[in-house]
């Protein structure tokens, strides 16, 4: 079946949603690339089979190539629903997904990055994270087929890579003599500065026991960074995909968060999206209306 075009989020920045693309672009080189709001997905985009929808959307049905992953945690990740899915060598595909590098990019995009490193046993490294984030800001749009091509070689070809930090090591290598990450690295050196700038914005509180960081400002796709690097435990952020909507995020490694139902939100503001996993909550308020004493007050 012909596809002529594949749909995603509108940055990529994660290894879910950037290897869906990429693979589907070794299968349909032609497919145009297009980059839209997860809760913007045009209906007809999910019925029509010559669209695939990868990360976004909001169903999965092969038939009709929507390939997301977010309505149950049980459902693998986008990029290996693709991959079971669009590719015909199952005996190599099962195997595929029994590596340890497979299986923590699918467990973190599903349940956050130090639980996947729990249960894959996978521990979490600064040098291959800044690799991570150079990659992830390749322009898939100029060099998605031959990032999917490297990818299936390093991890469906080379059965060397079974490790995590080996593939990601050999992935970054083999694009780094590509030339791809010249780009990338002078936009993560830009998104430093303005990260610095941010943090210096925030407003802390704190209540009922926790730390809480009120930014005007998204720090997506930096979370764990934030919360690894301040100790705080909730976030109360303007939306990074819709200016309009309000973001409340809980530091998952915290203790203290463990008990907080962020779903409890949408008894005081209209519902966005909440992640399977409950760790991020997305109300249809502009960050300027939030009443953060009743947020807390709410949580409590």
């Amino acid at each position: 079946m012909m596809v002529k075009k594949i749909v995603s989020h509108l940055n990529p920045r994660h290894f879910d949603d950037f290897l869906g693309i990429a693979f589907l672009k070794t299968k349909y080189p032609q497919a145009e690339l297009e980059f839209v709001h997860p809760q913007r997905v045009p209906v007809e985009y999910i019925d029509d089979p010559e669209i695939c929808l990868v990360d976004v959307g909001g169903k999965f049905d092969p038939f009709l190539k929507n390939y997301d992953h977010h309505q149950r945690l049980s459902l693998k990740s986008s990029f290996l629903l693709v991959l079971i899915n669009e590719f015909e060598n199952r005996s190599l595909v099962k195997k595929v997904i029994q590596k340890e590098a497979v299986r923590f990019i699918d467990l973190t995009d599903r349940y956050g990055v130090k639980k996947a490193s729990e249960i894959v046993g996978v521990p979490l490294d600064a040098e291959e994270d800044r690799m991570r984030k150079e990659i992830l800001l390749i322009d898939l749009s100029k060099w998605g087929e031959l990032i999917g091509k490297i990818a299936i070689e390093t991890l469906l070809i080379y059965n060397k890579y079974n490790k995590y930090s080996d593939w990601i090591k050999n992935f970054y290598q083999r694009l780094e003599e590509k030339g791809l990450l010249n780009e990338p690295r002078a936009i993560l050196a830009r998104e430093e500065t303005l990260y610095q700038e941010k943090l210096a914005k925030v407003q802390v509180i704190q209540k009922n026991n926790l730390k809480i960081l009120i930014s005007s400002e998204s720090f997506a796709p930096n979370h764990f960074r934030v919360f690894n690097e301040t100790g705080a435990d909730l976030l109360i952020e303007r939306n990074s995909m819709n200016k309009e909507h309000t973001s409340i995020i809980k530091n998952t490694s915290s203790p203290k968060t463990a008990q907080i139902a962020l779903a409890k939100i949408f008894n005081l503001y209209p519902k966005i999206f909440i992640h399977p996993n409950g760790f991020i909550a997305v109300i249809d308020i502009p960050f300027e209306k939030v009443d953060v004493e009743k947020i807390l007050k709410l949580l409590d």
